[in-house]
């Protein structure tokens, strides 16, 4: 299969996804419209996916690859919005593991990782706040998922805080601190 029909492959298959989440965020109550067989094959398309993402992003350039990584990037942001509003605590291992892959992915060649990473950080932060079972295991995914040698820290996958530059994951340790620090209501 060519690189481009690959592309088109993946893209539709994250536009399904994205519909299938959309439609079960608007009915989170309605067991017939958000069932866990959806749920769950909606997560294993996704973690089918994720491999042939980081191996296709390495073969593609230019726009097919700034397209990847936005739709990449759109399905994690709807993911994230759906274990905010859905209980799915039956599955928060496999949301968790597919989020801390995407974070582990290689930008050192500049590869579509960077707006994923992002998205995949703001789903990792609402899982941390929404299910206070999983947070031990979320900073030790988090921390494991930092490289053991300074040299090889992705730098190109940084935010501006307070006017300097900090990693996604520092910013992410910094999230689950205030989080942990807040008063429970």
């Amino acid at each position: 299969m060519s690189s481009a029909k690959s592309v088109e492959t993946v893209t539709d298959v994250f536009a399904s996804a994205r519909i299938a989440l959309l439609i079960m965020c608007g009915q989170p109550n309605e067991r017939k419209i958000c069932s866990d067989e959806l749920i769950s094959m909606v997560l294993s398309t996704l973690h089918k996916t994720r491999d042939f993402v980081k191996s296709l992003s390495e073969k593609i350039v230019g726009q097919k690859s700034k397209h990847l990584e936005g739709q990449t990037e759109k399905t994690l942001q709807i993911l994230s919005q759906f274990v905010a509003k859905v209980d799915v605590s039956r599955y928060i291992s496999s949301i968790q593991s597919l989020a801390i892959h995407i974070l582990q992915l290689d930008t050192c060649r500049k590869t579509i990782v960077k707006l994923p990473k992002v998205a995949a950080t703001d789903l990792i932060f609402r899982i941390f706040f929404h299910y206070s079972g999983e947070r031990d295991f979320l900073v030790t995914d988090v921390l494991n998922s930092v490289p053991s040698n300074d040299a090889t820290v992705d730098q190109s996958v940084s935010i501006i805080l307070d006017g300097a530059r900090i990693t996604l994951v520092s910013a992410l340790l910094i999230a689950f601190v205030q989080v942990s620090a807040s008063p429970i209501d």
